[in-house]
């Protein structure tokens, strides 16, 4: 078993991953939303 306090800085990395694939996806989308 993990620890409590490993499991939220698993869970926080995990939330970071997800904003920057979002702002990377946003940004193509926008990219090729002005070609």
């Amino acid at each position: 078993m993990m620890k409590r306090n490993e499991l939220k800085q698993l869970q926080e990395l995990q939330l970071k991953i997800n904003d920057f694939y979002t702002l990377v996806m946003t940004t193509k989308n926008l990219d090729l939303c002005n070609l």
